[in-house]
């Protein structure tokens, strides 16, 4: 049987907290047994 997968994506304004949801929702995942990994995407857009 194959294990379906999921990719979150937390969105978000500067500054609000966006890194430790992810890092609290990756520590919890893990906790419940669940396999979780943090990844960063750098976007930066220029007006």
């Amino acid at each position: 049987m194959t294990k379906q997968g999921a990719f979150i994506c937390i969105e978000g304004l500067d500054a609000s907290g966006k890194t430790m949801q992810a890092h609290r929702l990756v520590r919890e995942l893990r906790r419940r047994g669940f396999e979780a990994t943090y990844t960063l995407e750098i976007n930066e857009i220029c007006a």
